[in-house]
């Protein structure tokens, strides 16, 4: 059986990473107005980069030397983060590049932020927590056994045993790092916006170092070097001066577009 606290848990994560992206893009847009479609492109960011980035991801896998040098805590660092760096900040450059000549507020690059880290936590945790919710379902009521099982074969038993086995606590943490994980994103956007804007690409080299270090704490956890708790910690922590330094940039992106308006 699944247990009731793991129901919950995800019923919690499936809210936060469905609804968090929603409420905050209504409520930015009702007090800053910022523009549709940097929300849009923040959205197509994500799945573009992503797309590419697991496609060729996939293709490595297949290769005998990849797989060995998965097991490199080094390569593994470089793979879990420093090509999800790559690939998502150079999206999200290419997103405010095609856009600069709107001349991006601060508003706008935080709606890029929301749907960037927004869709992710739909894609990711969102959606994998309603499946689960089924499967959960499916399993206490005993229609998995008697509708699922049977086409599943052996995978049937690993799905349950995940499942059934899993801490109730993993479900309610899935969500909590979408919190943090969204605040991160909001802040590389203004980040990379004022990049664009400035012409400075040693912003944008410095959102691809902030995005590695995010994700490098879940690498560490994998190896089995870091308990879960403290990787949450570490990542509420950042995710937390992610959101401070997001505010302390809106006056300096700002009064740059108000400067470039009165020029």
């Amino acid at each position: 059986m699944v247990s009731d606290l793991s129901i919950m848990g995800m019923i919690f994560s499936a809210f936060i990473a469905i609804l968090v992206p929603v409420v905050l893009s209504i409520i930015l847009y009702v007090r800053f107005r910022y523009r549709i479609s940097f929300l849009l492109v923040g959205i197509l960011a994500f799945v573009i980069s992503q797309g590419i980035r697991t496609a060729l991801l996939l293709l490595l896998s297949s290769a005998e030397w990849y797989r060995n040098l998965s097991e490199n805590l080094l390569f593994a660092i470089f793979i879990g983060g420093v090509t999800a760096g790559l690939f998502e900040e150079s999206a999200r450059y290419g997103g405010f590049h095609i856009q600069r000549k709107k001349q991006p507020q601060w508003a706008d690059a935080v709606a890029f932020g929301i749907g960037h880290g927004g869709i992710e936590a739909i894609l990711l945790v969102g959606l994998s927590q309603v499946s689960n919710l089924v499967l959960g379902y499916m399993i206490n009521s005993g229609m998995f056994d008697t509708q699922i099982a049977p086409a599943l074969g052996d995978q049937a038993d690993i799905i349950r045993n995940q499942l059934v086995e899993t801490s109730s606590e993993l479900f309610f943490i899935s969500g909590m790092e979408r919190i943090s994980a969204i605040s991160l994103h909001i802040f590389l956007s203004v980040l990379v916006c004022l990049s664009v804007k400035n012409k400075k690409p040693l912003l944008l080299l410095l959102a691809v170092v902030l995005h590695t270090v995010f994700n490098t704490p879940a690498v560490f956890y994998a190896f089995g070097y870091l308990n879960i708790y403290v990787v949450e910690g570490l990542l509420a922590l950042v995710g937390a001066v992610m959101l401070i330094g997001t505010i302390c940039l809106k006056r300096r992106l700002d009064k740059q577009v108000n400067e470039m308006h009165i020029e």
